[in-house]
């Protein structure tokens, strides 16, 4: 039965009338209140697919209003339970089978301006076609499915597509299959020297030699081909090629980041992705190193460095900034990296709200987070945890060694000490006075416990001394404990302010006015593994000791043992000299504002401290500590735990503001993903393994896709940051499915298996050579019928360059290097770190051993797409523009490039002709001999240059070469 609508009276707008049968939707449109005027046919599928046909309707048109951020009405499109529930109204959102019944349905024809959905405001009705398929599927029970990236992937069907002979694997059966739907064949293969200079490129990120082309020209092995691909995949500079993508996803830098963006030591991190590459580290284990390699059973050096993945954080050395606020950003960027990095979801947005188009709530962000919120980092300067890590590989093993057993022997000499002070009983003391310098405010306090010294009104700035006098018991000092409650409104959630107790002296005072210092050995925290060795406040001269800094979470104490004990004799009084001399990189002085003093007679701790026992381990530590010091090292940071005693927790941040705390949440994964898994993922450790378990959808086929992307241009979904429902879905998606469970399953999360397997397939040896066809029927080579000709990243453009004209150097790993770039580039405010130019072969590295300094990278990468890794990059977007032939042309580098490659031409053949030079260095360069007005125009403007007055051979010669290092060809792979 026809559905007819009649004109608004506030807006002449089309009547349309539809006539819906089980596949078919007649559509009449008609102009104003006129007769119709044109009439189509539009075919329907016969089953309305959800994620196909319905969702997208959703997504363009509904969920702005109706999604995870606005829910206008009670009503949301993202969750089946509330678009099938009820609205505010009282009404049927949608009633399956019932169109009449449902008021999406009802709102979507209705031609009342303040009932039609999208409101005129928002835009135009949804077209005859979109409000038939809604229409349809409600009629068919509106079924219901999560969007195709949450679901798990299913083997696909094979396909048999018609041409027999031109498939190498399935997949090339299913990329055939989907050009044969399209009306497409595929190209023939590219020619030899194409193919090797393209696959050596996508493998090494460097172009074959060109004695190499040509062995490969000559021989006529049909296995020659998959060899050569095996020997570029055991290539030492596989992993260096491969590690620069990754380096964009780990957000991998030099420096800090922010305003003075200073230095960072985490090169050892880039060295370890490059060597875990090229061993072939499969994906899962790599995986669970970089996410949770210090909670792995004896974790090796390289385990710790590997979670340097997740302290590329940006770290704010500003002064005035809250050390917490920006911890948690890092923690923050934390949940956003893995997301993007792993599954290829835009996670970030539900820190302020629910997910707006994807059903990942609100609460699901905090308590993902939750997995990253107990780590001992905070935005520090020394970026502590860190590891040392020597720059000669060989002392390594040794220094890990050393401070494997500093760890152990410093726990070893605390906890006997810790047990003491646990069943000692404490005598508090009696307070006389408190007093401070600098005009702050510090006063005696009692409350429910005894009496303290409070530091009432503004923070103390540095180097405030406090002076409390107290009544002296009359007996022997056998130890000193030093209590310091949190400050008032503190609590694990929201931290209090942090102190460093820089010095601490102490003298006791008799009734006749004579002054006895007192001396103390050892200083005992309640932390076995503290940031800051507490015994530095024995000395007066250094700015550290004990420590909550940089934010106090829970009570702590801390034990000063006299050198000898001391004979408190008689009345007197006991006088203690605070000094707070702590720097702070965040808004708060590390001043010590509420404590109290008690003291202890008991023998023991004197036994203890002078014990054999304890100073063996004091005299190993301190020989440990000199071995330390004589290797030369940097300190690389990396993810430790905080203890289960001092454990933070993790609450909802309203509408993500983290000084608005909401209730309190415990770890998990969002529901959607998280199946039936049980038990449920509790820690760190267990979500790396969840993240690469079977259990998870996401993992396997985004990692495949990102791979593919590196190899053919553009991914299967080609939104690879975003495989949610805002993105691209995937032009094959059985071919996605099929690389997922392949690589999860029989190639073991083998990197360089995938890898094999793609570039041996027929889809990737096609030339690139578009046909009229091609261009007509598929201009972005969607349906792969042709192999895409690549622009060259940034650094395979530079390490090409130095590759061909015999410049680049070997050298692999160690600190990153400074090459020429102009003079002038590298300025930061507050920041008089300068470049340095590398000398020798450090000059010429590889791109990858680039000092990456974030607020300023290497020019010539940001010109050519790099990213400046302040964030997660999961993809590059190519551009071709003016900037980045300025800088071909004159940067530094290609110019020097230039200049070497003209050399060699003309050693090649000093008496050859200028024409013989420029054919050399045309071959040497593009790895094939130059057509001939190729090379008619390059000797023309050799002999321009070559007339100029004082001009000489060698650099006319160069600048020719210049203009060879210039050419599409050579940038193009």
């Amino acid at each position: 039965m026809p559905v007819s609508f009649a004109c608004s009276t506030f807006r002449i707008r089309p009547t349309t009338t539809w006539f819906v049968g089980p596949t078919t939707a007649l559509v009449l449109l008609t102009s104003g209140c006129g007769k119709p005027t044109t009439e189509t046919e539009t075919t329907l599928p016969a089953q309305i697919s959800f994620n196909e046909h319905v969702r997208p309707i959703f997504t363009q048109n509904c969920t702005a209003c109706h999604g995870g951020v606005k829910n206008a009405g009670g009503v949301s499109f993202i969750y089946q339970e509330t678009a099938l529930g009820t609205a505010q109204s009282g009404k049927r959102i949608i009633v399956p089978g019932k169109p009449a019944e449902s008021e999406l349905y009802q709102r979507i024809i209705s031609q009342n301006p303040e009932e039609r959905m999208p409101p005129l405001a928002h835009g135009e009705a949804l077209p005859a076609r979109d409000i038939a398929i809604l229409e349809t599927w409600i009629k068919q029970g509106a079924p219901w499915e999560e969007h195709w990236a949450y679901q798990m992937p299913v083997a696909p069907v094979i396909p048999q597509p018609a041409q027999t002979d031109w498939p190498r694997s399935d997949i090339d059966r299913f990329v055939l299959a989907g050009m044969e739907a399209h009306g497409l064949t595929p190209n023939p293969a590219a020619d030899k020297a194409r193919l090797l200079r393209r696959v050596s490129l996508d493998l090494t990120g460097l172009p074959p030699s060109l004695a190499e082309v040509q062995e490969f020209e000559a021989s006529a092995s049909p296995t020659a081909y998959a060899e050569a691909v095996d020997r570029l995949l055991n290539s030492p500079q596989f992993g260096e090629r491969w590690a620069s993508p990754w380096l964009d996803l780990a957000r991998y830098a030099d420096t800090k980041g922010y305003e003075r963006d200073p230095g960072r030591d985490i090169w050892g991190y880039r060295d370890w992705v490059i060597r875990a590459i090229n061993a072939d580290m499969p994906f899962d284990e790599f995986t669970l190193k970089q996410l949770a390699g210090d909670l792995t059973e004896n974790p090796t050096l390289e385990d710790y460095v590997a979670t340097a993945f997740h302290r590329n954080t940006k770290t704010n050395v500003e002064g005035g900034t809250d050390d917490e606020e920006y911890r948690l950003s890092a923690v923050m960027d934390r949940v956003s990296t893995t997301w993007q990095t792993w599954m290829g979801t835009t996670f970030a947005c539900v820190q302020c709200h629910s997910h707006p188009y994807d059903p990942f709530p609100h609460e699901s962000y905090y308590e993902f987070l939750a997995y990253f919120d107990n780590t001992r980092d905070h935005d520090l300067k020394e970026e502590y945890p860190v590891i040392d890590y020597a720059i000669d590989p060989s002392e390594r093993s040794r220094l890990f060694e050393i401070q494997q057993t500093l760890t152990t022997l410093r726990a070893d000499y605390v906890r006997p000490f810790q047990s003491l002070s646990a069943t000692t009983t404490w005598t508090p003391l009696r307070y006389q006075s408190a007093t401070a310098t600098q005009g702050v405010t510090i006063a005696v306090e009692r409350d429910a416990q005894g009496r303290e010294v409070l530091q009432t009104g503004p923070n103390a700035p540095r180097n405030t001394v406090h002076t409390i006098v107290a009544r002296s018991p009359q007996s022997t000092l056998q130890a000193l404990r030093i209590d310091a409650p949190m400050l008032d409104g503190a609590t694990v959630e929201k931290p209090g302010d942090p102190f460093i107790l820089s010095h601490l002296a102490a003298t006791w005072r008799n009734a006749a006015g004579e002054e006895t210092p007192l001396t103390f050995a050892r200083v005992i925290s309640d932390e076995t593994q503290p940031r800051l060795w507490p015994e530095l406040s024995l000395d007066p001269k250094n700015n550290n000791g004990w420590s909550t800094y940089p934010k106090q979470h829970y009570p702590h104490w801390a034990v000063f043992v006299p050198t000898a004990p001391f004979a408190l004799s008689g009345p007197g009084t006991l006088e203690f000299v605070i000094q707070n001399k702590g720097g702070h990189d965040g808004s708060q002085q590390p001043v010590l504002r509420r404590f109290q003093f008690s003291v202890s007679d008991d023998p023991a701790w004197a036994e203890l401290s002078h014990s054999d026992t304890t100073a063996q381990r004091v005299a190993q530590r301190l020989a440990l500590e000199a071995e330390r010091d004589d290797i030369k090292r940097s300190s690389v940071p990396v993810m430790a735990e905080r203890p289960a005693e001092f454990a933070r927790i993790s609450n909802v941040f309203t509408r993500g503001d983290w000084l608005s705390r909401d209730a309190q949440v415990q770890p998990a994964v969002p529901k959607l993903l998280r199946g039936t898994r049980s038990p449920p993922v509790r820690d760190r450790r267990e979500l790396a393994e969840w993240i690469v378990s079977p259990e998870n959808p996401l993992t396997a086929r985004f990692t495949a896709n990102r791979i593919w992307a590196q190899l053919f241009g553009r991914g299967i979904v080609e939104t690879i940051e975003d495989f949610g429902s805002p993105g691209i879905p995937p032009t094959h998606p059985e071919l996605l499915d099929y690389l997922g469970l392949q690589f999860q399953g029989p190639l073991q999360w083998s990197r360089k298996a995938l890898i094999r397997e793609l570039v041996l397939t027929a889809t990737y040896r096609q030339s690139s050579v578009v046909t009229p066809l091609q261009s007509e029927k598929d201009p972005r080579n969607t349906w792969l019928s042709r192999a895409p000709a690549k622009r060259l990243t940034a650094e395979m453009t530079r390490d090409n360059a130095l590759k061909i004209s015999g410049l680049l150097s070997s050298k692999m790993f160690g600190p990153p290097v400074m090459p020429v770039q102009p003079e002038g580039v590298w300025r930061s405010v507050y920041n008089k770190e300068d470049w340095v130019t590398s000398a020798g072969e450090d000059r010429y590295r590889r791109a990858v051993y680039t000092f990456w300094k974030r607020s300023n990278p290497y020019p010539s990468f940001i010109t050519f797409d790099a990213p400046s890794r302040d964030t997660c990059s999961p993809r590059r977007l190519d551009t071709n523009t003016p900037l980045q032939a300025l800088v071909t042309l004159n940067d530094p580098v290609y110019f020097e490039c230039a200049q070497n490659l003209a050399k060699l031409a003309m050693n090649s053949a000093p008496a050859a002709s200028p024409e013989a030079w420029i054919s050399r260095a045309y071959t040497e360069a593009l790895l094939e001999p130059p057509p001939v007005a190729d090379l008619r125009a390059l000797v023309t403007l050799y002999q321009s240059f070559a007339s100029a007055p004082e001009a000489t051979p060698e650099a006319a010669l160069t600048l020719v070469c210049n203009a060879i290092l210039n050419l599409d060809r050579f940038l193009t792979r």
